[in-house]
């Protein structure tokens, strides 16, 4: 898979400026071996950043996996690897960002003044937030200085 084998780009790098490689990963894909893989390549002056990680599997609609991604996170930050989380949708599962129009509108039952009053509303970032973007959200606060 062109996005876990950072090694092969360590073997035979492209030698331009302004050239990065992209590495994604979720839970269970194999992370440690991932992991030895981009030490290897960091060692080697390979530029990485994760252009696709969850707190989710690859399917976006298992589980919760905190206690992964923190490490992850933790490992990302520790050898100054950016990152970006996927995904920034409104698609209804746990991997969005997003909560769900779908969500939000079928716990109104078709009540119309409930719905008026949902228009009409202020709204705060987290009002347009799932779980995990609320995760998210908070994980990236912390980079504000």
């Amino acid at each position: 898979n062109w996005c876990k084998d950072i090694l092969a780009v360590a073997e035979s790098p492209i030698i331009a400026e302004n050239v990065l490689y992209a590495v994604h990963t979720y839970p269970d894909e194999g992370v440690e071996d991932l992991r030895e893989d981009m030490n290897e390549a960091l060692e080697r002056g390979i530029p990485i950043i994760v252009t696709e990680c969850a707190p989710t599997d690859p399917t976006g609609n298992s589980y919760l996996f905190y206690d992964f991604f923190e490490g992850w996170i933790d490992y990302l930050e520790s050898n100054n690897i950016s990152w970006v989380a996927w995904q920034f949708s409104d698609k209804p599962e746990l991997a969005s960002i997003l909560l769900s129009r779908k969500e939000k509108y079928i716990s109104l039952n078709g009540d119309i003044e409930k719905i008026k009053e949902l228009e009409e509303k202020e709204y705060s970032i987290n009002d347009y937030l799932s779980k995990t973007g609320i995760y998210i959200k908070n994980l990236i606060e912390k980079y504000k200085k």
